[in-house]
């Protein structure tokens, strides 16, 4: 009888220290992953003093999290890349690499310039196109035509690479030409890069593209760390106290993006920017790394 008893306390104590593991992953989990409430109301109300006013949703109690991407480049990766996506051996046209192909002609500038372009063609014009119904289910089409025309998959995604995609910020339809005209943007991890493609598309077939575009995977994360969101709100309500025109501000939208930058030793950087939206239109941008006012 005391053995049974004795076994039912062992097993109730471990019900219970499995209850308070679980209740310290929980707590850990949500001190690493969101703001404390108290916090987020207390920067509603400083940004308040500046006449910053919150719009509905836009501070979110999750903290968000991007790492800065590295990555190389060279002639021979560009080179290696391009003869992926065209089938041709590249050739230098000044600072450019352009592979021939057919009536089809890729060029890249060696960091984020690139083109196709068709010569059996004329060069398509998306003026007085359309906006779309099914704008949403035409974008993910064109985007994904392009992922695939262009071998992005290869270049892009696989073992230890970021997960990368093509998203579509916006689709219109050419009536006189028959044609879709879509602005690409490249994703990595989630968030959207300031690399963007313009494509126009035929029957899901590529007629030209154009814009930026690296031709590397970025090699991995940088080991510096980034600034949070109420950081970027302490810098923005400084900035905002100087100017001179006082008036009410409505942010109605925090976001945030990579933007791309090449130093001279052939390396690449993703560097995260959180963005501040205004209802006016006003727009500020905030390096996470250094934390500068872009």
């Amino acid at each position: 009888m005391k053995w049974k008893n004795l076994k039912s306390f062992a097993i109730a104590v471990l019900l219970v220290l499995n209850v308070l593991f679980g209740i310290l992953v929980y707590i850990r989990y949500t001190d690493e992953n969101y703001y404390d409430k108290e916090l987020t109301e207390n920067m509603t109300a400083l940004l308040s003093e500046s006449d910053i006013v919150l719009a509905g949703n836009a501070l979110s109690d999750k903290i968000v999290k991007l790492n800065a991407l590295v990555g190389t480049v060279s002639a021979a990766k560009t080179a290696d890349a391009l003869t992926l996506i065209s089938g041709a051996s590249p050739e230098s046209e000044g600072e450019a690499l352009v592979c021939r192909a057919g009536n089809a002609v890729y060029s890249h500038d060696g960091k984020s310039t690139f083109s196709y372009k068709r010569s059996d063609i004329s060069e398509p014009d998306a003026t007085g196109a359309v906006s779309v119904a099914n704008a949403e289910e035409e974008g993910r089409r064109a985007a994904d035509a392009v992922w695939k025309f262009l071998s992005l998959d290869k270049i892009f995604t696989g073992e230890g690479k970021y997960k990368s995609k093509l998203v579509c910020r916006d689709i219109r339809y050419s009536l006189s030409g028959g044609f879709f005209a879509a602005e690409l943007a490249l994703c990595m991890g989630g968030f959207e890069t300031d690399n963007i493609l313009t494509a126009y598309l035929r029957d899901g077939v590529p007629l030209m593209i154009e814009g930026s575009l690296p031709l590397s995977a970025p090699d991995g994360a940088m080991a510096v760390q980034e600034i949070g969101m109420l950081t970027v709100l302490l810098d923005e309500k400084a900035y905002v106290d100087t100017l001179p025109v006082k008036k009410t501000r409505i942010l109605s939208q925090i976001s945030y993006s990579y933007i791309t930058w090449f130093d001279m030793n052939g390396k690449f950087y993703f560097t995260p920017i959180c963005e501040l939206r205004y209802e006016s239109g006003e727009l500020s941008r905030y390096d996470m790394i250094t934390g500068e006012r872009l």
